[in-house]
């Protein structure tokens, strides 16, 4: 058995109209045992109608759950739980009524992250290890646009400089999307390029590079949703762990209900 009990709080401040404050704490106490306090404190700067500057400090932590303990061959019952700290800041920039423009920079401190990593002593073929301290950083940049009434696109870009947590954090991804709404009817097209890609720490085991292309068209009556999602539409190679190839073109059918 596993129990567990939480803790939070949170507060605002503004001194001045165009400078707001966030506090926050998060207490965590399970019976992994795990004991652990997380602050966090951000500000925000209005720099004028459209600008606005922030930066945030904050710690995170996570318990290894029950399937990663116990449940399953890659389960492992040594592992420790994941800690991490995280320096942020950015702007935010509202260009015209339709565009809108964010750019941030992050470095993070990370111990004992876990992760499915190959098994040296294999079987199985993959364990859930903790990883090793790591000091990643990276640049996220990100752009919307309204093109049309109920036509709107998304693009960004992502650098990680992972320093040794390599495994399956690619150093760079562009993401795009398109989000079409009509009526009843709806397509979302969405799609990524990754580089330099890592089944392994300490860039060991590479992967291909990949572009990935997925769509989703639907149809929304009453409480009822249909849809179609096609997946890996350029039906591109690429590999979810090494020598296991992901799967090419595949359309899927769907229905949701709302109760």
């Amino acid at each position: 058995t596993l129990s567990s009990f939480g803790a939070y709080a949170i507060a605002f401040y503004n001194p001045l109209p165009q400078i707001h404050v966030k506090a926050g704490l998060r207490y965590q106490y399970n019976s992994l045992p795990l004991s652990q306090v997380a602050p966090f404190l951000g500000f925000t700067y209005t720099a004028a109608q459209n600008w606005h500057i922030y930066a945030n400090y904050q710690t995170g932590f996570r318990a290894p759950t029950l399937m990663e303990l116990y449940l399953f061959p890659s389960a492992n019952p040594g592992l420790k739980s994941e800690k991490t700290s995280s320096i942020e800041s950015g702007v935010r920039f509202q260009a015209s009524r339709y565009t809108r423009i964010q750019m941030s920079v992050f470095k993070n401190k990370t111990t004992d992250i876990i992760q499915s990593l190959p098994n040296s002593t294999p079987p199985p073929p993959y364990v859930f290890m903790n990883g090793p301290q790591s000091a990643p950083w990276g640049v996220e940049v990100l752009a919307q646009h309204r093109l049309l009434p109920g036509v709107r696109m998304q693009v960004a870009y992502d650098y990680l400089h992972t320093d040794k947590l390599t495994a399956y954090n690619p150093e760079q991804q562009f993401k795009y999307a398109l989000f079409v709404q009509k009526a009843h009817y709806y397509l979302t097209l969405y799609g990524k390029y990754v580089r330099k890609l890592f089944a392994g720490n300490y860039e060991q085991l590479p992967l291909p590079d990949f572009h990935l292309l997925n769509a989703q068209i639907g149809l929304h009556a009453g409480h009822t949703e249909v849809f179609i999602r096609l997946l890996n539409i350029l039906n591109r190679t690429y590999y979810s762990r090494p020598g296991f190839r992901a799967p090419g073109y595949q359309a899927r059918i769907g229905m949701r209900f709302a109760l």
